[in-house]
């Protein structure tokens, strides 16, 4: 609070006080109003009024008018300048016209100060309605009270939003069908003397009224989907009916109020049997409102009425719509139509009209009075056709677009769309696209294909074509219908489409096809004959390129042993290239590449030579089977399929590559121990005197992991140990030439246990605190070999 005391206080506080309003009078305009427009009233609106015209007394000038004066408004007493002391009241007239016709559910007006005499003291006003202000309005002339409206006071000081209730005022006016209503801002007599109690406002006084229209009479009544208006007929147990609902009232921020509807049904021979289900407002305006009339409100065959009405949450009601009429059908035609053409007879025969030829088809109600019309289609009944007369029939035109069987699908229907059960039509489609072969399937990239057209049809005089979905063209037919067409595809090939016509303008069915032309390299090799054994492993073979496409210049080709390279062509396009077989298949794959650049499809193929891989055998490590054990040494013997062998290349997984002599035969042996379990490849060649170097044989193995056995007479799982239960384990060795356990508990270092005479060792362990524990135990040779791991787990509880 704010309290100056001595003569010039009046002036000083005005003083800091027009300081203030200048620098907070942006950010507080509108505080007082926004805050009141954030919170409306359901289905209302708000709306933001402004004085259309102001005013204030001053008992020193009492005949000095103040109107419309760009300055703050003067409440109670106040000192001018010069000392003297001043009496003023404000008046400020608010434009109501647009209110007219609305129900107003509230209305506040908003004072902000500029000028405080005395911030010590409470606020001390009085509002009132008055008579009209004018450009005379003077101390003298003042406007005529005529209701006085509570205010409450205060010491918020200084209000830059002070809000004052004005409900019962503003609706008396707008009931009244007034179009403005003044207020009139003053201290009350008794008081206004005291210059303590004044001060100076804004003088755009804003007002925020929220105020409520009723919901236009709803639009768009539909029941089932049918508009009003017409005869209706509903088949549905539970027919829904609808209706737009929309109200004149709109948020701040553009969003519809909310609104909600009544529905009303009777039937209309006993409107005393009238029931309304409500819909309340909570769905922002426009809002089509939904009812689905229970199933049990409605007879078969009796007519009904309904009729809605529009509501809002402020007690707002539209008036009711024009009642829509309509009879409930749910009993639909008992006899299925008969169907019947004679350009598609139902007769197996394939000899009947073709696809794009329209024909003729009969639907007959066979007497049934209830039929009005069918639905029919190819795959379901969803077209719909009337019939000539209830119980009469429809001629229908259909076109198939397909050749072979066809079926149409046929229900006769009444007034309701019940219908009847489905009559299916079976007939067949003669066969019209013409028939299109690829005269030369074998065409170069960059030649022409040429097609060989059959028709289909009789007096086929033309073919119209596209060409990847280019314009058409045509060509015209032999005499015997037949033509011949050239394309020349595009590289990735090119789609055909095109169909007959007859000399009457007649048009088949549509027939296509795709034309590409193949540029993969013709590769070949007289080294590989067609049956027999190919070439051994290490053999130079010679492999020919051909082209399949003109203009080639060279080929490029890459083998599955890691051989690539490019070789140029030779006059004819050719090119021969030698390569080592050095496995007993060469996988090839080869390009063409033209002079621009262009390169072919690519050639794949596998050249199966002779292998001539040792072979690889052991005992103690079979191929494929786990045998053996880390440390434990097999012998593989190794024999030659090939002649004069003279050493043999091996490597074990992981280790470096090594050479051993073979022996006078070919033959060699490889003694080897693995240091750990697992899966193990030998790579095994041999090597002639020659020096050629054989393909590979791959020899695959597992060494079992020979882990120790742990048991325990006391704590073995899932038996539960005490904490500080002493615990014995007994180990057994599985690995051949087994000196010591290696042993560590969960949270302890790794211990040793020498392995006793009879293959065993026996450990304790005291259990501690906790839940689960574990051991683990491998074996270990005196050259540091050691078995797999083994596990045991203890529970401690």
């Amino acid at each position: 609070m704010f309290s100056l005391h001595g003569e010039d206080s009046g002036r000083r506080l005005r003083s800091v006080y027009r300081g203030i309003a200048r620098l907070t009078a942006a950010a507080v305009a509108g505080t007082a109003l926004t805050a009141a427009m954030a919170q409306p009233a359901a289905a209302a609106s708000i709306q933001a009024l402004h004085p259309v015209a102001w005013a204030y007394t001053d008992s020193r000038e009492p005949t000095v008018a103040h109107f419309k004066a760009a300055e703050p408004v003067p409440i109670g007493s106040w000192r001018d300048d010069a000392g003297k002391h001043h009496k003023s009241r404000g008046y400020f007239t608010f434009d109501l016209s647009g209110l007219s016709g609305q129900t107003i559910l509230e209305a506040n007006a908003f004072a902000k100060d500029v000028v405080v005499e005395d911030c010590s003291k409470p606020r001390t006003w009085e509002l009132w309605t008055t008579t009209p202000i004018t450009s005379a309005t003077t101390w003298t002339h003042a406007p005529t009270e005529l209701t006085q409206i509570a205010v409450p006071g205060g010491y918020w000081c200084p209000a830059s939003g002070f809000t004052m209730a004005v409900t019962d005022a503003v609706r008396q006016a707008v009931a009244a069908g007034e179009t403005a209503v003044t207020l009139e801002i003053r201290v009350p007599e008794e008081h206004e003397g005291n210059i303590h109690l004044g001060r100076s406002i804004d003088p755009d006084v804003p007002m925020s009224v929220i105020s409520n229209l009723p919901p236009t009479v709803p639009t768009n009544v539909k029941i089932d989907g049918q508009a009003c208006g017409a005869e209706l007929y509903v088949r549905w147990q539970s027919p829904v009916v609808t209706a737009l609902v929309t109200d004149p009232d709109v948020s701040p921020v553009g969003i519809g109020s909310s609104v909600g509807a009544v529905f009303a049904l009777w039937p209309t021979d006993a409107a005393a049997e009238r029931q309304e289900w409500r819909l309340e407002p909570t769905v922002s305006s426009p809002f089509t409102a939904r009812l689905s009339i229970p199933a049990e409100r409605l007879t078969d065959g009796r007519e009904y009425a309904i009729a809605v009405k529009g509501v809002d949450g402020n007690g707002g009601e539209s008036e009711w719509t024009q009642e829509c009429r309509f009879t409930v059908d749910r009993t639909g035609p008992a006899t299925a139509p008969t169907v019947t053409s004679t350009d598609y007879p139902d007769d197996d025969q394939w000899t009947h009209g073709g696809p794009g030829i329209t024909g003729k088809f009969v639907f007959d109600a066979a007497g049934d009075p209830d039929t009005t019309g069918f639905l029919w289609g190819e795959s379901g009944a969803y077209r719909y056709v009337a019939a000539d007369h209830p119980g009469g029939s429809a001629i229908v035109d259909y076109t198939p677009t397909r050749d072979g069987p066809q079926t149409l699908v046929v229900e006769a229907v009444d007034r309701a769309f019940n219908s009847s059960p489905d009559t299916r039509y079976y007939f067949l489609v003669k066969p019209t696209a013409p028939l299109i072969t690829d005269l030369t399937p074998d065409a170069w990239v960059g030649d022409p294909h040429h097609l060989s057209l059959q028709p289909r049809m009789a007096d086929v005089v033309k073919y119209r074509y596209q060409v990847d979905g280019a314009a058409e063209q045509e060509i015209a037919a032999a005499a015997d219908g037949t033509a011949v067409l050239d394309v020349t595809p595009a590289q990735d090939g090119s789609v055909v489409y095109l169909y007959s016509v007859t000399a009457d303008g007649v048009k088949s069915g549509t027939n296509w096809a795709f034309i590409w032309s193949d540029s993969t390299p013709v590769v070949t090799s007289a080294d590989f004959p067609s049956n027999g054994p190919g070439p051994v492993v290490g053999t130079t073979v010679n492999f020919t390129f051909a082209p399949h496409s003109h203009g080639v210049v060279s080929y490029q080709y890459s083998t599955n042993d890691g051989e690539s390279g490019e070789v140029v062509a030779d006059a004819e396009g050719k090119a021969t290239v030698s390569l080592v077989l050095r496995s007993a298949a060469i996988w090839l794959e080869v390009y063409s590449v033209t002079g621009d650049g262009t390169t072919s499809m690519p050639f794949n193929g596998y050249f199966v030579g002779t292998s001539i891989a040792p072979k690889v055998e052991s005992t103690v490590y079979p191929a494929g089977a786990r045998s053996g054990g880390p440390g434990t040494i097999g012998r593989f013997e190794l024999t030659p399929t090939a002649s004069n062998v003279v050493e043999y290349v091996y490597q074990f997984s992981y280790e470096a590559e090594r050479v051993i002599p073979a022996r006078a035969d070919g033959s060699a042996a490889i003694d080897w121990a693995p240091t750990a379990a697992g899966w193990y490849h030998l790579t095994v060649r041999s090597r002639s005197t020659s020096g050629q170097l054989s393909d590979a044989t791959e020899y695959a193995f597992e060494v079992d992991p020979r882990a120790p056995v742990i048991t325990s007479p006391d704590c073995a799982y899932p038996t539960t140990v005490s904490p500080g239960q002493l615990c014995t384990f007994v180990l057994t060795n599985q690995l051949d030439g087994g000196a010591d356990f290696v042993y560590q508990f969960e949270g302890a270092d790794q211990q040793a246990a020498v392995i006793g005479p009879d293959g065993t060792a026996t450990i304790t362990w005291t259990a501690t605190d906790g839940y689960y524990h574990s051991l683990t135990v491998r074996s270990r040779t005196t050259a540091g070999v050691l078995s797999g791991y083994t596990y045991t787990t203890i529970l401690v509880g």
